[in-house]
């Protein structure tokens, strides 16, 4: 009786069986125990499931890099790519694409191995070799 009384002082609509009022529920003569929690993320409840990623050099598209250059480091070749937007990215051998993988990165290219399906759902995969561009203004 005072939790009704108080949603009512507070202005809030008091359902029979539960209520929330500033954030607490309160639950009546009904077993809550067979019921989604409405605070809860129901993003967490689609973890098993295969979720693409939009962010980083996994959501990339080999079809629509360009190679802008070639980073040599110590831990081996860095190539220094953008995709359609414009955004650079730093890939090393073997990273994972979107639809294939880096395979060799030599001073002059980028050699990726991309995966996909055909018209009909069979898988085929191919080599595909980018070389860098020359930049703007410059001399090949």
């Amino acid at each position: 009786m005072t939790a009704v009384l108080s949603a009512q002082r507070l202005g809030c609509i008091a359902l029979g069986f539960v209520f929330v009022a500033a954030g607490f529920a309160f639950a009546g003569t009904q077993d809550a125990g067979n019921k989604r929690d409405p605070f809860e993320s129901l993003l967490r409840e689609r973890a098993s499931q295969t979720v693409v990623s939009t962010a980083g050099a996994f959501c990339l598209v080999i079809g629509t890099l360009r190679v802008n250059g070639i980073v040599k480091s110590p831990n081996g070749l860095i190539a220094v790519v953008t995709n359609s937007t414009g955004r650079t990215y730093f890939l090393q051998e073997g990273a994972r694409l979107c639809d294939g993988s880096v395979e060799k990165i030599s001073m002059d290219g980028v050699s990726f191995h991309e995966e996909g399906k055909d018209a009909f759902g069979k898988p085929v995969e191919h080599q595909v070799n980018k070389r860098i561009y020359s930049s703007p203004g410059e001399q090949q």
